[in-house]
């Protein structure tokens, strides 16, 4: 496996999104910390700027959610957006809606043994690499086919206010 090596084992790392079209901002932005509810995750939003960059509004946030699974492992999301160019733009039958060039970045995590129960010293991360290749391989597998599934049911999600 080689992953006991590691205590910390990216599932997806910096997958990015890009579209230049039509787009829910406010959807987009309200669907983040709703998803992160729904599965179960602490969450925090790091920063949100707006500012006027003269062809549009460009919109920066950044997010970071964590689960504890079990007492050996966490899950934990990095996500960004970046928004440029954002302007509002009527249609033709009236309906208003936003477009703008959205960049989405994500990070998604499995951490082991986050609470340090192993330590540090090389017989106890001997003993921990032991434990995860010997005993909880197959668990450790699971958790990250788990994970895996989390991570595209939120970029599926985030796409869906894309149009």
């Amino acid at each position: 496996m080689g992953a006991e090596k590691r205590k910390e084992i990216k599932i997806i790392n910096n997958a990015q999104i890009k579209h230049h079209s039509y787009v829910d901002i406010m959807g987009l932005l309200k669907s983040i910390p709703s998803w992160f509810n729904q599965m179960g995750y602490f969450f925090y939003e790091k920063g949100l700027a707006e500012k006027d960059i003269g062809s549009g509004d460009q919109i920066e946030t950044e997010w970071t959610a964590e689960k504890e699974v079990t007492e050996y492992v966490k899950f934990a999301f990095d996500l960004s957006i970046t928004a440029k160019d954002v302007r509002k733009i009527v249609l033709e039958d009236g309906q208003e809606i936003y477009w703008g060039r959205v960049l989405i970045m994500m990070t998604a995590t499995i951490k082991k043994d986050y609470q340090n129960k192993y330590g540090s010293v090389w017989y106890e991360e001997m003993m921990r690499q032991f434990y995860e290749k010997y005993i909880a391989e197959a668990e450790l597998k699971k958790f990250m086919g788990k994970l895996a599934v989390e991570s595209i049911d939120l970029t599926n999600t985030l796409k869906s206010h894309l149009k």
